[in-house]
């Protein structure tokens, strides 16, 4: 009875442990005028359609799987929040391979703009969180999503996939379910992409859609996003082409006490994803001295429990003669 006391509670400690926070967060509130889902002709005007975007009822097609493309969309609006998610669901499908490219982003820049560098101009200033399926380097890193910055100064290059301007990144664990093969209208394969931003710190979450979960990609420490930027998605092609659509943009603000105070100015640290690391390395050893430490103490109270009562011990002469009595 002892043992099976000290085991539920090892399994209660353990489930404490890999406890996760409950994700999306409660209390946002929707913002309307940032909303753009089906269909999209209703809401398609809040935003300034630039490149190769094409808008019905049904869908937003940011380019054609034809090569040299570039599309965006750009809100009219200024962000206006210290604090807020982006959630945006993006597709992308190819004809008659799975080499597709160049990617789409998710941006909050000071101005709009269309290029080649995920369909933005190669010299911005703000944030992207971008999606790559083509390995330009052969690091095999791809598919990712990363979170990319730029102060205006450098022009992003594609052909090594923007790893100047990277500040971090995740690879995403299946790719083959988000490109959807030829134009089968039924087989729409999609990611989900959750962005959770304060002042101080940005948290990236993505989801497939046989995915019941978020999956954590990333956190980034000392980033910030001024409130005067704009929100974009845009997408581009090269040699290798892949139609790209935006399926769904939400925009929620966040009522929190904002421990950081917002800046005016955007800025970013190339150690946030560090410190993002070594704060998760920090709690993950703080768990597995939880973990060390009850499992240490369950032994020693069933130790102290068998030389108190020698019996408790199957197999042991106590226990034997205690059994002989009933005889």
């Amino acid at each position: 009875r002892m043992l099976r006391i000290a085991l539920s509670a090892l399994l209660l400690v353990l489930s404490l442990a890999g406890h996760a926070p409950k994700y999306p967060p409660e209390g946002r509130h929707p913002l309307d005028r940032f909303h753009l889902v089906k269909p999209y002709t209703r809401w398609i005007n809040k935003y300034q359609t630039l490149g190769s975007v094409m808008t019905t009822m049904s869908e937003i097609r940011l380019t054609p799987d034809a090569k040299s493309a570039n599309g965006a969309i750009w809100s009219r609006e200024t962000i206006g929040l210290d604090a807020f998610t982006v959630e945006a669901r993006l597709r992308l499908s190819a004809h008659s391979t799975s080499l597709v490219a160049d990617g789409m982003g998710i941006w909050f820049n000071e101005r709009t703009s269309l290029g080649n560098a995920y369909g933005v101009a190669p010299l911005f200033t703000g944030f992207g969180i971008v999606l790559d399926i083509y390995d330009n380097t052969h690091s095999r890193r791809t598919p990712f999503l990363g979170l990319v910055a730029s102060n205006g100064t450098k022009v992003f290059n594609n052909d090594n996939n923007g790893e100047t301007h990277s500040l971090d990144s995740c690879r995403l664990y299946d790719a083959d379910s988000m490109v959807r093969q030829g134009y089968d209208q039924y087989a729409r394969e999609s990611i989900a992409v959750h962005i959770e931003y304060l002042p101080g710190n940005m948290a990236i979450y993505y989801k497939l859609e046989k995915d019941l979960d978020w999956q954590h990609c990333l956190t980034y420490k000392n980033i910030f996003i001024p409130n005067y930027f704009y929100l974009g998605v845009s997408a581009s092609t090269g040699d290798l082409t892949a139609q790209q659509d935006l399926i769904s943009l939400k925009v929620f603000d966040l009522p929190v006490d904002l421990t950081v105070k917002a800046r005016t100015t955007m800025h970013f640290d190339k150690t946030g994803a560090a410190e993002a690391g070594a704060k998760t390395q920090t709690e993950g050893g703080k768990i597995l001295s939880v973990i060390f430490f009850s499992v240490a103490f369950f032994i020693v109270i069933g130790g102290v429990a068998i030389i108190l009562k020698p019996d408790l011990l199957p197999g042991s002469s106590a226990s034997i003669d205690k059994q002989k009595r009933f005889y």
